[in-house]
């Protein structure tokens, strides 16, 4: 048989005599691919229908993750903030630990957080992680331990106290403490005296330079460094034309002062006790 090309032009007809050779009539021939306006007109609904199901999925998706992230943030301003950790020993089941982290990334009250031990703990080095903004703003009793001559020798404090107001007993009653580190204490909003109370064997200490607007006792320790002095003394905010405050030393670290010292405590309108 042979082989025949029909060319058609989009829209148009072609008859093809086939009616009593090959076929009872003649065949009729109507091209299609040519009419450019119909193509387009189909593949743009086409396109259209993919292209809405594929950009309703991806923004659903990406309205998700931006409303989760809004969400996260509003969360943490508006609840996450308010929180507040105090820990039992005993409850948090930490016997035989001699170390513990806690991370509060958002406290915003430390009262009585480690105010609560038990006699027979092992803890000798607590570390209390905050976040990268100052949120705290009471630290009420967030060490007064009860627990003269207890186990805890060291306590890291890696968060920013510039906003704590309230101060008592914050540093209380755990007489074995030897070295408080982390990022210098800054009590610049303290609305009372800041005391370490009974912390007797206490040697290391920093403060952040002139934030001490509070009196300061730290007459029970009475083994500070020479550098731990010097950080207490540096910390103190220049009070000249104020209200004198009063820097409480024990009498052994009191003994230890250079003439230099006692001059630049009385220079910032600070009125030295030991």
């Amino acid at each position: 048989m042979s082989e025949f090309m029909i060319e058609v032009n989009g829209g148009a007809t072609v008859r093809l005599p086939t009616g009593g050779k090959y076929c009872p009539q003649d065949m009729l021939v109507t091209g299609k691919g040519g009419d450019t306006e119909a193509a387009y007109n189909e593949g743009y609904e086409m396109g259209a229908k993919e292209g809405a199901e594929v950009g309703y999925a991806k923004g659903e998706q990406e309205g998700y993750e931006k409303g989760y992230a809004d969400g996260e943030v509003a969360g943490e301003k508006n609840g996450a903030l308010q929180y507040s950790f105090s820990v039992r020993f005993a409850d948090l089941n930490l016997f035989g630990k001699k170390e513990i982290e806690i991370y509060v990334p958002n406290i915003v009250s430390a009262a009585q957080m480690f105010s609560t031990p038990v006699a027979n703990t092992t803890v000798e080095h607590i570390t209390v992680i905050g976040g990268t903004e100052p949120t705290l703003t009471n630290a009420n009793q967030m060490f007064n331990m009860n627990w003269i001559g207890g186990p805890l020798k060291h306590i890291t404090l890696d968060i920013d106290f510039s906003k704590v107001t309230n101060t008592y007993l914050m540093f209380s009653n755990h007489s074995a403490t030897v070295t408080i580190d982390g990022k210098p204490l800054n009590f610049s909003s303290a609305t009372e005296t800041v005391t370490f109370y009974h912390l007797s064997r206490l040697e290391y200490v920093r403060f952040a330079p002139g934030t001490m607007e509070q009196s300061l006792n730290m007459s029970a320790c009475a083994k500070l460094t020479y550098d731990s002095i010097q950080s207490v003394i540096d910390g103190l905010k220049d009070l000249t034309g104020a209200s004198a405050k009063t820097l409480t030393f024990h009498a052994n670290v009191g003994a230890k002062l250079t003439q230099a010292q006692k001059d630049a405590i009385s220079a910032k309108n600070w009125t030295l006790v030991y």
